[in-house]
């Protein structure tokens, strides 16, 4: 059958694991024979298997035991010292990098020409400067065309990227469509 392979590895795990096959294989393998001689060939190797194992199970000496476990107990105590050397710096050196970092910059701020603090002004004496005209000789025509000069290069990157985009619709028609009706988008713009 074409899915043979798939119950055979079905079989193989269940043998593997000493288990029983789903229902799903016993009635394949009730009409299948091919499979069948082969779940009784993985029953027949597994209890061959099994049984020769169980004659070569030999109990360590006492004295290979003894110095396995005691090799164990010494592996758990050296990595509970070192978990908790770990443990015991990282509670000291996490405060103290916050310290530290808390210090550089309060040490900072108060060293910064800037930190002496304006004094305090009514909101109404804020909002009126700022509604002012400039009163350092700067005329509105002047500020008009500071304005357009700031708007320059976004138009000028709006021009490319609008050229870009008919570039772009321009490949894909005539890449796309069929021959005639990409010649006639192109011969529109």
């Amino acid at each position: 059958m074409k899915l043979c392979w798939l119950y055979e590895k079905a079989i193989s795990r269940a043998a593997d694991a000493g288990s029983q096959t789903p229902a799903w294989v016993n009635r394949h393998l009730d009409k299948c024979v091919e499979c069948r001689q082969t779940y009784q060939a993985h029953i027949r190797l597994t209890a061959a298997l099994t049984a020769s194992a169980q004659s070569q199970v030999t109990s360590p000496s006492p004295f290979l035991h003894a110095r396995i476990i005691s090799a164990l107990d010494q592996e758990d105590g050296r990595a509970e010292t070192r978990g908790k050397i770990l443990q015991a710096l990282r509670s000291i050196l996490i405060p103290a990098f916050g310290l530290f970092i808390i210090g550089g910059l309060w040490l900072w701020k108060s060293e910064s020409p800037d930190s002496t603090q304006p004094p305090a002004v009514s909101g109404l004496v804020f909002m009126s400067e700022l509604f002012d005209p400039p009163r350092n000789g700067v005329d509105a025509a002047r500020l008009l065309q500071w304005s357009e000069k700031l708007d320059q290069p976004l138009e000028s990157e709006i021009r490319l990227v609008v050229d870009d985009a008919k570039s772009v619709l321009s490949s894909l028609s005539h890449n796309f469509l069929p021959h005639g009706l990409g010649d006639q988008s192109s011969s529109r713009e």
